[in-house]
């Protein structure tokens, strides 16, 4: 019994786990969605089909649309879905179509007229449905202007009942009368005339009346429009205002009568500055007055002003800067004391030159009023010597021209000649050989020197004999004298028969 009963439960489960399994609800790619009453149901039972189809805007581009049900498990779903186009929505005649959102299903064209037309009838705005473009294209017409009124005194042409865009209308005036706005007007795009059509009016501007002032040039009265004139201010006034003045369609001078004021030039303000002559305020027309700068200060500009034509000082006001020199700039050359920048006035500095140079002019300078060193910034000018000129003489050794500071030069004397001073001589800091340049002289100055001395001797030997000739002769003369006093004694004491002769004693008594 529990045999059969056991084999009854097993042929009992057998049957049931061999029943087939339903489907649930399934789902399909994208864009698409069941058909019919099929989309109502959440099961389908094993071995049962249904169909896809493509939302509204899509079509189909191909694979099956159907699927089947197979113990729990749908088919594998081929249908390709793709939105639809509407393509090119074709043309506005003086218009032009856009697609801000491309031309596929629910895109929105717009339509835009041209400048000076408008949309006629029709909403711009066109959508892609299921069948296409939705509604008809709307229409673009020209925009017009209302016909123009009648302007007095003038005329307008051409004269019709509408006016297209950009349609140009001319006006004129009749004589005597000035055409107030502009000659062209057109059709604007908005359906009104631009600019504003003018006016005929009459224009004459009264003659100018402005104090202190004369007429200087351009028309008489009655001055009619565009009329121009010119005046000028009486001396010792300046004008306030443009000289030249436009009648202007208001019949109002343009840019508007100017004004004749008396001059008067402010009494100067110049810093570190004091008054030093001239006129004392109010200050008319060709006064003049003369300034000068503080002690310290420099004046950049005139010291003596004029008060001008226009309330201005002339040639301008000067102005006192302190003064200050720039710091000396001497080639080859170096500080040596004094002061350092800022150099002001009355401040000295010293400089000297480096080895080997010379200075031309001032080492000591002064910073002037002016603002200039005083005497003059000097030079200092490389040292050097002028070829040694010796004649006779030939160089022997040392540095070669340009000779410089320090530079040595050895020389000899040619044949026939003796040196007298040093052969070696050096360039020294004032550009002149040391210890001085010798001299080259002829050997036949020794036999000068020994001729010299014999003829001395002999001269002397001459005026000795000379001296004892000058002796001898004063001898004779001096002893001749004192023969003939004897002879005359001997005569007055022997009677002259009794004179002894030569040689013969004479007895005295």
């Amino acid at each position: 019994m529990s045999v059969a009963y056991f084999l009854l439960l097993s042929s009992l489960a057998l049957t049931i786990n061999t029943q087939a399994q339903d489907c649930s609800k399934p789902v399909g790619g994208d864009n698409m969605g069941l058909k019919g009453s099929d989309i109502l149901l959440e099961m389908f039972p094993h071995g049962v089909r249904v169909s896809f189809a493509c939302d509204t805007g899509y079509i189909t581009k191909g694979g099956s649309s159907t699927i089947t049900c197979t113990d729990g498990s749908w088919s594998r779903v081929n249908l390709k879905c793709e939105i639809k186009s509407c393509g090119n929505a074709g043309q506005v005649d003086n218009g032009y179509i856009d697609y801000p959102e491309g031309n596929d299903f629910g895109a929105k064209l717009v339509v835009t007229c041209n400048t000076g037309h408008r949309l006629v009838g029709r909403s711009p705005n066109i959508i892609c449905g299921v069948d296409g473009w939705t509604g008809r294209l709307p229409e673009c017409e020209v925009v017009t202007c209302s016909p123009l009124k009648r302007v007095v005194a003038g005329t307008f042409s051409p004269i019709q009942d509408s006016y297209d865009y950009q349609q140009v209308v001319e006006f004129s005036c009749e004589d005597d009368y000035t055409l107030n706005g502009s000659k062209s007007i057109s059709c604007s795009e908005e359906g009104t005339f631009k600019p504003a059509p003018p006016t005929c009016v009459m224009v004459e501007c009264k003659d100018p009346d402005i104090a202190n002032a004369a007429w200087d040039g351009g028309s008489r009265p009655p001055h009619k429009h565009m009329a121009t004139v010119t005046y000028k201010c009486v001396s010792g006034y300046t004008m306030k205002g443009e000289r030249t003045q436009t009648c202007g369609i208001d019949s109002r001078w343009s840019p508007g009568l100017p004004t004749c004021e008396l001059v008067e030039c402010k009494d100067p303000d110049i810093a570190n500055a004091a008054w030093d002559g001239g006129s004392r305020p109010p200050h008319r027309h060709m006064a003049t007055v003369t300034y000068k700068c503080v002690s310290g200060h420099t004046m950049k500009g005139e010291r003596t002003q004029t008060c001008g034509i226009d309330g201005q000082w002339s040639p301008g006001l000067p102005t006192c800067q302190l003064v200050e020199c720039k710091d000396p700039d001497i080639a080859n050359a170096a500080w040596d004391g004094g002061s350092r920048p800022p150099h002001r006035h009355m401040a000295t500095v010293t400089y000297k030159c480096v080895s080997g140079h010379t200075m031309k002019g001032e080492r000591t300078q002064t910073c002037g009023i002016d603002g200039q060193w005083s005497p003059g910034l000097p030079t200092c000018q490389l040292v050097q010597c002028k070829d040694p000129d010796i004649e006779n003489a030939a160089l022997d050794g040392g540095s070669l021209p340009p000779y410089n500071y320090m530079s040595m030069v050895t020389y000899e004397c040619v044949s026939g000649y003796n040196m007298k001073g040093e052969r070696t001589q050096t360039c020294g800091v004032d550009g002149q050989w040391s210890p001085g340049l010798p001299a080259c002289e002829h050997n036949n100055g020794n036999l000068v020197k020994v001729l010299g001395i014999v003829f001395a001797v002999i001269l002397i030997a001459l005026v000795i004999v000379g001296l004892v000739i000058w002796r001898l002769r004063a001898f004779n003369k001096r002893r001749n004298a004192d023969q003939s006093l004897l002879d005359y004694s001997s005569r007055r004491s022997y009677p002259d028969n009794a004179i002894p002769k030569d040689g013969e004693e004479v007895a005295l008594s």
